[in-house]
């Protein structure tokens, strides 16, 4: 419990189910809409989450992080420009390993989902897929799931609601981030990250009931920011992290369901043979 009264941290699953059912039921007590539809329109909860097994970690992308900031320093380079090359250098050794009918920006969502550095944030709709990342490594800290109200209006920001992977928004920016134009310096701007449901794409994405945020190369303005309003953040303890792992391994949530392939189908069956 935190000096206010409110729960800040969980513990098993059933924490976990227990802390979005509340919130659902505060997002309707407090909508003015007495609509009744699917999961997804704008008068519902419309829950993303997040799990990090850093609670320290900070809501940003790979690219704004200080480890690859350093590293572009290290290169003599500024961290935009080091992540067009890194990106150019995908298409250019990856080019017969990705599928040939995708576009550009089908590539850049995929490129995330491998790990490449990127203006993408992974969320999930499935809290458990959430809850997995929160607990799976860095098993010696605690960990954190976060719950965004992903259709919640942001004051002074209510154009900022969720857009489709080939929304104008969407492919300007990744058109900007992804041709091979010269980099001078990125205006300022107040926008908060775009929140992005992406086409379906078989593995990962589907797996994962996957959608992101893609946030702007020079925006004054961050997710931190909303972390106690439209976003909700809980710190899972490090020595609950086991036994959670265990219960979700349990209800099929493991690396091979999550990223289905032979390797982390392989990491499955080392870990349930006790070989880490």
């Amino acid at each position: 419990m935190g000096s206010n009264g409110m729960i800040t941290q969980i513990k098993s699953i059933n924490d976990l189910l227990s802390i979005i059912k509340e919130h659902q039921e505060e997002f309707n007590s407090s909508s003015n809409s007495q609509s009744k539809g699917p999961s997804w329109y704008k008068y519902n909860a419309n829950l993303w989450f997040r799990g990090q097994a850093d609670s320290s970690f900070n809501l940003e992308p790979q690219v704004e992080r200080k480890a690859f900031i350093e590293t572009a320093r290290l290169a003599g380079d500024s961290p935009l420009a080091y992540e067009k090359t890194i990106y150019k250098k995908l298409l250019a050794q990856g080019a017969h390993l990705i599928p040939e009918n995708l576009n550009q920006i089908e590539v850049y969502f995929l490129s995330q989902h491998y790990g490449l550095p990127t203006r993408l944030l992974d969320w999930s709709r499935n809290p458990l897929a959430a809850f997995f990342f929160s607990v799976i490594s860095h098993k010696e800290k605690d960990g954190s799931i976060y719950m965004y109200f992903s259709r919640a209006d942001i004051p002074g920001h209510e154009e900022n609601d969720i857009v489709s992977q080939n929304d104008d928004k969407v492919t300007s920016l990744l058109g900007f981030l992804t041709e091979d134009n010269i980099i001078f310096d990125v205006p300022e701007c107040t926008c908060y990250p775009l929140k992005i449901e992406p086409n379906a794409q078989a593995g990962r994405i589907v797996n994962q009931v996957s959608c992101f945020t893609l946030h702007h190369p020079n925006s004054t303005v961050n997710l931190d920011n909303l972390v106690g309003s439209q976003i909700r953040k809980y710190t899972i303890p490090a020595q609950d992290k086991p036994q959670i792992i265990n219960d979700l391994q349990m209800l099929g949530v493991s690396w091979g369901n999550l990223f289905p392939d032979l390797e982390n189908m392989v990491k499955d069956i080392k870990r349930q043979a006790y070989i880490e």
